[in-house]
């Protein structure tokens, strides 16, 4: 073993010196003071304010590692650049792996300090020497991640940051941003859990979709904004029927929007409390309801109110052809009588089409024609009483007359006795 008590042994080893032959040691070399490297050393070498153990000033300023290991063994070179990759490169500390070619790290000229750091609980640091998380970016600007990938036609890219307002995803390639989380938002504003059930509101979503809110702001709202007229705004698809609870926790009563999944396929509307009751269409269009039937004729909800003439209306009707019919898509064959919704529009007028009637507008002709049947039923019964008065005056005359003649007839008799 050589002990050499030298400043440098730079000159020792001939690097300054190309003239001198290279030397191979067969033993360890030591020495307590620095080294340098390279073609740039010279005697009384300087090391710097930091008294450098190694420096290197060569031409190209590679350290390389081969291994010359057993095939058993890992096998790969490694070298240190620093600075000029090849001619006119960059200006970097580069990690490259010699064997297969490739340099998975780099770290360029003119970073800034603390650009990566390795705590020694093993966060990583972007930007910050202190990292409080696995990893921790601190940016003066907008931190963010950028996921680009390269399949040899095309360059697709996402962008996920986050600033003093938003975290937020980006399409990379300038386009827009579709998810925003706003600072602020609450716990479980969204959550996934591991079946599949999504929650917006709740870290216990218990449906596909599970929106839950405390505060009286619970509500599910779809907008259209296109402009582009009538649209399918909503819609639910299932192998069979399909229905919409709507509950009351505080009544403890529960409404249900059903397709029907039996063979009528009818749309129905019923409560908890009497489901056989309810609203029942059928897809012939043919309604029943279990309850009456009430429409709105508050007075005070109607304007440019008028009276009718229920003669002129009475007249109409029994002018207007009422017929027995059965409507085309009525599977079942059932019967109906009434007019026909053109007769009845163009005798009165009334609706907002001629292919339909207003059951209201039905009572209210029917009516005014039996007010008007009752004001010629009162006029018959003036006359009828008119001809009776008569009648009696006109019996009493004849009762007077033939009292008279009873009593002529007997004064003859005696007459014609004497």
């Amino acid at each position: 073993m050589y002990r050499f008590q030298l400043p440098s042994i730079a000159l020792l080893l001939g690097l300054t010196c190309p003239a001198m032959a290279d030397e191979l040691f067969d033993d360890d070399i030591i020495t307590t003071g620095n080294i340098c490297l390279g073609g740039g050393c010279a005697n009384f070498e300087q090391f710097g304010l930091y008294a450098a153990a190694l420096k290197l000033d060569p031409t190209s300023n590679w350290i390389i590692s081969y291994d010359r290991s057993a095939s058993t063994h890992p096998d790969t070179s490694w070298g240190l650049l620093f600075n000029e990759r090849d001619a006119g490169g960059e200006e970097a500390f580069i990690v490259s792996d010699r064997s297969a070619g490739t340099e998975p790290f780099w770290v360029m000229a003119g970073a800034p300090d603390n650009a990566l750091v390795v705590a020694s609980n093993g966060n990583l640091g972007i930007g910050t020497r202190m990292p409080q998380s696995t990893i921790h970016a601190v940016s003066y600007q907008t931190p963010t991640i950028r996921l680009e990938n390269i399949d040899g036609f095309s360059s697709n890219e996402w962008i996920m940051g986050g600033d003093n307002q938003f975290f937020f995803l980006q399409d990379g390639q300038g386009g827009p941003t579709p998810l925003f989380i706003r600072q602020g938002a609450p716990t479980n504003s969204f959550r996934i859990q591991a079946n599949g059930d999504t929650g917006f509101g709740t870290g216990n979503p218990n449906a596909a979709l599970h929106v839950s809110r405390s505060n009286g702001t619970g509500k599910f709202l779809i907008e259209e904004t296109g402009g582009s007229g009538a649209a399918d705004m909503f819609e639910m698809r299932n192998n069979g029927g399909s229905y919409i609870t709507m509950s009351n926790t505080a009544s403890d009563r529960d409404w249900f929007f059903t397709h029907e999944n039996a063979s009528q396929g009818r749309f129905i509307i019923t409560a908890s409390t009497n489901p056989s009751q309810g609203l029942f269409l059928d897809p012939d269009g043919d309604m029943t309801i279990g309850g009456t039937l009430t429409e709105n004729s508050d007075k005070h909800a109607k304007m440019a109110i008028v009276p009718v003439d229920t003669a002129e209306i009475l007249d109409k009707v029994s002018a207007m052809p009422v017929s027995s019919w059965t409507y085309k898509d009525d599977t079942s064959g059932a019967r109906h009588v009434g007019p026909m919704a053109q007769d009845f529009y163009a005798a009165f007028g009334l609706g907002a089409t001629e292919t339909g009637i207003a059951t209201l507008d039905t009572s209210g002709i029917a009516l005014a024609s039996i007010k008007a049947l009752h004001a010629e039923l009162n006029e018959a019964h003036g006359y009828i009483d008119k001809l009776h008065t008569q009648t009696q005056s006109d019996g009493q005359q004849i009762a007077e007359l033939k009292a008279n003649l009873a009593l002529l007839t007997a004064r003859m008799d005696v007459v014609e006795n004497n």
